[in-house]
């Protein structure tokens, strides 16, 4: 898919959406960072979110954001996954997205382990705000809050 859009002057597409799910799947995968053809350079997601971010590409920045999180959470690093649910929020905290469930989802599981951890009220409070929302999706339509979770 990568070499067919490279045929087709796609290589923004690749760089902002093929290319964070490719290093997300290496990741995983435990393989070594190299770039994804026919890009020439591998670019992190955390550089592919900075760009995506300045360049106002928005749906590319909560795609990467989305994947960082959940693979921070996977992998334990709370302090990653909590840096990028404050990012998810300074920057789409607000807008309705349909993919904002999985967002809301992992933040409720970071604010869960570090208001276990620390003192602060601050994440027993983004605890209670996931679980608002949860509550007002199910409450809307239980199909399709089954359906998601």
């Amino acid at each position: 898919l990568a070499r067919q859009c490279g045929q087709h002057n796609q290589l923004k597409a690749i760089k902002f959406f093929l290319a964070p799910l490719y290093n997300t799947l290496c990741k995983l995968k435990g393989a070594d960072e190299h770039a994804l053809a026919p890009l020439m350079e591998y670019t992190s997601n955390g550089e592919l979110l900075d760009i995506t971010i300045k360049s106002q590409e928005h749906s590319c920045a909560h795609t990467i954001l989305s994947y960082e999180t959940a693979l921070s959470f996977m992998f334990r690093d709370m302090d990653k996954a909590s840096q990028m649910t404050d990012i998810y929020r300074q920057h789409f905290g607000d807008n309705p997205m349909f993919t904002k469930i999985y967002n809301v989802f992992y933040e409720g599981l970071v604010a869960c382990h570090f208001s276990r951890e620390t003192a602060d009220n601050g994440w027993r409070r983004r605890v209670d705000e996931a679980l608002t929302k949860f509550q007002g999706w199910l409450s809307h339509s239980e199909w399709n809050w089954e359906n998601k979770m």
